[in-house]
């Protein structure tokens, strides 16, 4: 099925999304309980499910679910594409970003009678070119992974390393530029690589290639404060300088195949995720089909044996697809897919309710822990990095365990503590970036704002607090005496929030698990004189102590209302502090007789 032409799926994402989101938020809140019969087994060696239409489902859905979005998504391969830009109309895959430019392609690496079709992708170089060139001088990531999402190479032990070399340099500038011949893993020199290509046989053949170019990149090193330049003219000129097309294409004219770059609409607006999510609710048997089909796909790696008895014992089952959808083939899909957001949303859960994945693109599809794992990747995070390259948090809850929500009138706030030698800047470790995007609750995608602002970063110009620390303030509207460049804006009603890191150190907190971002607190008003409110930027930001800034603010309180002790807070000037600030102040300096107004 061509999703692009189906008016069912566009049908359905749109008319169910309401029911869809209510039972993600059971799922978020609560935590979903898997139905009885469904595949509760330990991890470790394959295990087939009991051989019933209910059982086998739930476990065929949680192994294969990655399928059905890459085998919708791939109508157009061997030809590299991005968006023109990134905005809330962008859907094609979940949980995008505006920290980087984009550019991938679905790779077919055999030609439809089996023959190997080599794929030669030339990338410009990034040394610093001379006055008469382009500069293309960027830092960009290569992720290639296959149909389910995993990643290639991967590390057995991302935290002890080492980290794989890559079979295509890339990173920081400078970098030469080079030519590469893709194989498949079945390429035996035939046909022969031209001169000039370095061969980079993959194992798979028909991965997908993703860049990523970063639009701000720091040159500075520790100790010295991060100082990030805006590169993002270079990074468009990098993607538009990629070349990919077939050897024979490449043969008759080296310099054809530029990436191309597309419109967010229609072209990166079809919303696989809401669909996938609405098909499943009010048509799982359709839904089923269609993911059949993914499965006996010629893009579909060989299946283990594990996995192909599975899918056989499913095909035995299910027949031709004749079922209703309240049948146990239904209710299994839907179990399935229940599991697969609680797997996300509760089951890798940090301290002060962060999700957090360690083993991204790093599965093994035989073990159903792993196997619905990779799902809930794909259903949250489809075509994220592993964790040598890029690290993500990702909260639908504050700190105290409430579901955020924009309708809180005076918003959130995440504070990232002053940095401790060596590091020199608030927030995760990293040799690229950090940033917090905010997203909206069902199809995990930007959210609409007056600003057009999706992140707060370490690159975008984010004050210190004087202590050292850094405050993102996520509300409807920017906080009064917030400095604007830490404002992330929000929209009412649910909504999450994920902090990237890209480019962990190797064997730092990130990659070995051990960082834990802090809590996102929810704001109650309190009192201040503007002047004293006002963030510092980063160059004064050893000024005084969070505690003294705290009793500055309070002092400033006592004078703007000390005539006020009723709660009235009408003539007085209004701040965001977070909850814990608020009962640490009423705790140690006894000023119980002001009632924080209820969020």
């Amino acid at each position: 099925m061509n999703i692009k032409n189906s008016t069912l799926i566009r049908a359905i994402a749109s008319c169910f999304l309401f029911s869809v989101f209510l039972a993600l938020a059971v799922w978020t809140v609560l935590g979903s309980q898997r139905s009885p019969g469904a595949s509760q087994q330990p991890s470790g060696s394959c295990v087939m499910p009991p051989n019933n239409a209910y059982d086998t489902t739930v476990q065929y859905v949680e192994t294969f679910y990655p399928l059905w979005f890459t085998y919708n998504q791939a109508v157009e391969t061997n030809h590299l594409v991005g968006p023109e830009r990134v905005s809330p109309i962008y859907h094609s895959v979940v949980m995008i970003n505006d920290d980087t430019v984009y550019c991938s392609a679905f790779l077919e690496l055999v030609d439809d009678q089996g023959a190997q079709q080599p794929m030669i992708l030339t990338i410009p170089s990034t040394v610093s070119p001379d006055t008469c060139s382009p500069d293309t001088s960027v830092t960009y990531s290569i992720l290639i992974l296959d149909p389910y999402g995993d990643v290639y190479p991967t590390a057995t032990d991302p935290c002890a390393g080492p980290i794989p070399t890559p079979p295509i340099p890339h990173g920081p500038p400078p970098i030469p530029g080079g030519t590469y011949a893709l194989v498949g893993p079945d390429y035996a020199g035939v046909p022969p690589i031209p001169a000039g290509a370095q061969e980079v046989q993959l194992p798979w053949n028909y991965p997908t290639i993703i860049f990523r170019s970063d639009k701000y990149h720091s040159f500075t090193e520790p100790p010295a404060l991060p100082d990030y330049v805006n590169q993002i003219s270079q990074s468009y000129r990098f993607r538009s300088s990629l070349q990919l097309q077939m050897l024979s294409e490449y043969l008759d004219c080296p310099s054809g195949g530029q990436a191309e770059v597309k419109t967010e609409f229609p072209d990166f607006s079809i919303p696989y995720k809401t669909a996938a999510d609405a098909e499943i609710l009010k048509h799982p048997i359709a839904f089923l089909i269609e993911l059949q089909t993914a499965v006996h796909s010629v893009r579909t790696p060989p299946l283990s044996a594990c996995n192909q008895e599975l899918s056989d014992q499913f095909d035995a089952l299910f027949g031709d697809g004749n079922w209703r959808d309240n049948s146990d083939f239904a209710r299994g899909a839907q179990a399935a897919h229940g599991e697969v957001v609680n797997n996300y949303v509760n089951g890798h859960q940090l301290p002060n309710n962060w999700t957090h994945f360690t083993n991204i693109g790093n599965w093994n599809g035989d073990d159903i822990s792993d196997a619905i794992d990779r799902s809930s990747i794909t259903e949250f995070c489809q075509f994220c990095n592993d964790i040598n390259s890029a690290g993500y948090y990702h909260a639908f809850r504050d700190g105290a365990g409430r579901a955020l929500n924009g309708n809180n009138p005076h918003g959130y706030v995440l504070t990232f503590p002053a940095p401790t030698p060596p590091a020199v800047y608030p927030g995760p470790e990293t040799t690229r970036f950090w940033s917090l995007t905010a997203y909206t609750p069902q199809a995990i995608e930007l959210i609409p704002n007056s600003i057009n602002r999706y992140e707060v970063a370490s690159y975008s110009g984010a004050h210190l607090n004087p202590d050292g620390s850094l405050s993102i303030y996520m509300a409807t509207e920017p906080p009064a005496g917030i400095p604007i460049e830490n404002w992330l804006p929000v929209a009412k009603g649910p909504f999450n929030v994920v902090l990237r890191d890209y480019g962990p150190p190797e064997g730092g907190s990130v990659v070995c698990d051990t960082y834990i971002p802090p809590a996102i607190e929810r704001l109650q008003l309190s009192i201040h004189c503007d002047a004293l409110h006002q963030a510092t930027p980063h160059e004064n930001n050893q000024q005084t102590s969070s505690e003294e800034y705290l009793n500055e603010k309070l002092h400033a309180y006592d004078h703007a209302c000390a005539a006020d002790r009723s709660g009235d807070l009408t003539n007085c000037g209004r701040s965001p502090i977070g909850e814990s600030q608020v009962a640490k102040r009423r705790g140690s300096n006894g000023r119980n007789y002001f009632q924080p107004t209820a969020a």
